[in-house]
């Protein structure tokens, strides 16, 4: 994701707002011209003020082994994404321990009666559609106000932001709770995201990251030699195909749906009908998962379709383009895509153009 306010990233500094960071801050508050912008702001720099170097940590002789061992893990990922062309300048050099059991909290909107997501609109990342808070409470209050409006609303938990490389991310103590693997990825698809952002094209970017992090894990974990945790990420890859499937076959039925439905002749009919139709999806045609349960208990509806498949890309597109390229690393591949983008309106073609 990317910041909060975009869905998982921002970040200022110490004491006062006196570092460079929070300076940078202070400039950016005129732009900033939401409120909402300026309250996450100051409360970033407020959980900033009680970062630690990731050095000092390692080198305390009080520090938890666990703690120990994951930071180590952490720096060794780092140094891989940075040999791969990765941007991991003035990255993750800080450590913030919250008790929290995530980074931010997610809600997401869409249409009622069709596969359309609401949308808002920040500085630097542009449309996007959903909406960041370091406070759930605040979340869950714009959620209600989002359902009475009539909206469906999906809400979700960020487990890491990043900013795009504007400011310094921090690891935060809820990120080092990942597997081997799940902390790999989690740290391929952030570091992505500051490598190559898109304005405006949040799925293209999310899609982008989504490949980019199964790659990289992949990739790393055998020539890491960590067997165990490359097995485990099999059965997890499986899983998410099995995952992508369904949810294409879920979208694509639910666009025929409202194609053929009016819900302003039979509100109350139209509804029963989308209701009985995912009850279908997640129950007759749920798929059979060997460990990992993509579809959950919690009820499915138009904006958990959409939030979802931002984070589900055609695997075998990406891996076309990125195939004919196969010579250049991960950094260098993104160089080129983003250079090929400024010539498209449509970053989707312009992936598709990479082999022509």
């Amino acid at each position: 994701m990317s910041l909060p306010w975009k869905s998982r990233h921002i970040k200022p500094k110490v004491r006062g707002l006196r570092s460079r960071n929070s300076f940078l801050l202070l400039i950016f508050l005129p732009i900033l011209h939401s409120c909402y912008v300026t309250k996450l702001a100051f409360q970033h720099n407020n959980q900033f003020n009680s970062r630690r170097l990731v050095s000092s940590i390692l080198s305390d002789p009080n520090t938890d082994i666990k703690v120990r061992k994951k930071l180590l893990l952490f720096q060794e990922v780092m140094a891989y994404a940075a040999g791969r062309g990765l941007n991991t300048r003035r990255a993750y050099r800080y450590y913030i321990e919250t008790g929290e059991d995530a980074v931010s909290y997610l809600v997401q909107a869409a249409y009622a009666d069709r596969l359309e997501s609401y949308t808002w609109w920040y500085p630097i990342v542009g449309t996007v559609p959903y909406k960041g808070f370091f406070d759930k409470a605040e979340r869950d209050g714009l959620g209600e106000e989002l359902k009475a409006d009539g909206y469906d609303v999906y809400l979700s938990r960020a487990g890491a932001y990043s900013s795009l490389g504007w400011f310094e991310d921090p690891i935060y103590s809820v990120m080092l709770r990942r597997s081997t693997s799940g902390l790999a990825a989690l740290i391929f698809h952030e570091l992505t995201h500051r490598t190559l952002w898109i304005p405006g094209h949040v799925k293209f970017n999310e899609n982008l990251a989504s490949f980019m992090e199964d790659r990289l894990t992949v990739q790393y974990l055998e020539e890491k030699g960590k067997e165990r945790s490359l097995d485990s990420y099999a059965i997890k890859k499986a899983d998410k195909k099995l995952y992508r499937e369904w949810l294409k076959r879920l979208r694509d039925a639910l666009k025929q749906f409202y194609k053929n439905t009016d819900f302003s002749l039979d509100k109350k009919q139209a509804t029963l009908g989308k209701a009985k139709l995912f009850e279908r999806y997640t129950k007759e045609l749920r798929p059979k998962f060997q460990r990992y349960d993509y579809v959950g208990n919690e009820p499915w509806n138009n904006a958990r379709v959409l939030g979802t498949s931002l984070y589900s890309p055609d695997l075998d597109r990406f891996s076309r383009a990125y195939s004919c390229h196969k010579h250049l690393n991960a950094g260098a591949f993104l160089k080129v895509l983003g250079d090929t983008i400024k010539g498209y309106d449509d970053p989707f073609i312009a992936l598709d153009s990479l082999c022509k």
